[in-house]
């Protein structure tokens, strides 16, 4: 009977969650986060989106993996060599290098949370509600992702309300999309699905790569020296989480 009125539950559970994260004021606090947040994202690569690629038996999802990874590569090398090597200028590039990894991490959210929900009417009504609740687990930790980034890069508030609100509609549109797709089309589901999942693990992957290349997480010398035990413990603790997460979405959808 709740799956007509699936897509907005999704919307409101997404929105809601979102919204309720404590807003960190403590620089410790805003310390632990970061690799807190750096943790899932690398679960999220590893353990939620790349198994998922290799669920089509078509070429299209590796393709989608790689091609926003190269693009994007080459786009920074271009970038690179127009700026110049001052410390002044440096400095600047480095500010959009950081504006530009944040556009591609809401960007990489916005798809994988779109691909998770192209296929989700599809499930049988005897599983529906244990696979929501699967979701849902994995879900609210990607919600806090959202969270943590709004909080951490001090965005202003009408640009935070609009990525709030593009997040939350990701996955109604995404089932909507897979109802389209599935109805009106020849396209497979689970192809498309396998297709934006490669494209946000490109994504994800290239601000990895390019975090590593620049130097990491950047932050107070003093901090640098007193927190790194509390930083891996962090990072630990947030693989671990959505790891968690994602293991129970990828049992309780097959139960």
């Amino acid at each position: 009977m709740y799956r007509n009125y699936l897509p907005v539950i999704l919307f409101l559970f997404h929105l809601v969650s979102t919204m309720l994260f404590p807003n960190p004021r403590r620089q410790k606090i805003n310390y632990f986060l970061q690799y807190f947040a750096r943790g899932m994202i690398l679960s999220m690569m590893v353990v939620c989106m790349l198994p998922g690629i290799f669920k089509s038996s078509s070429f299209l999802p590796i393709a989608c993996t790689f091609l926003p990874f190269i693009l994007l590569s080459l786009f920074e090398r271009i970038s690179a060599k127009s700026e110049s090597m001052s410390e002044a200028e440096r400095s600047t590039f480095m500010k959009k290098l950081s504006r530009r990894q944040n556009i591609i991490f809401v960007l990489a959210v916005l798809l994988h949370t779109l691909s998770d929900t192209i296929c989700i009417m599809d499930v049988p009504d005897i599983n529906l509600l244990k696979s929501m609740v699967g979701y849902g687990i994995q879900k609210f930790l990607e919600s806090s992702l959202i969270a943590i980034f709004i909080h951490l890069t001090e965005i202003r508030m009408p640009l935070t309300y609009s990525i709030v609100y593009m997040y939350a509609l990701s996955a109604p549109v995404g089932a909507l999309l897979g109802m389209y797709t599935r109805g009106h089309t020849s396209v497979n589901c689970a192809d498309l699905k396998c297709g934006l999942t490669g494209v946000s693990f490109g994504l994800l992957f290239f601000n990895f790569v390019s975090e590593l290349l620049s130097g990491g997480i950047h932050h107070q010398d003093v901090l640098h020296g007193k927190y790194d035990s509390m930083g891996l413990l962090a990072y630990g603790l947030g693989f671990f989480a959505m790891t968690v997460a994602g293991y129970s979405f990828t049992v309780l959808s097959k139960v």
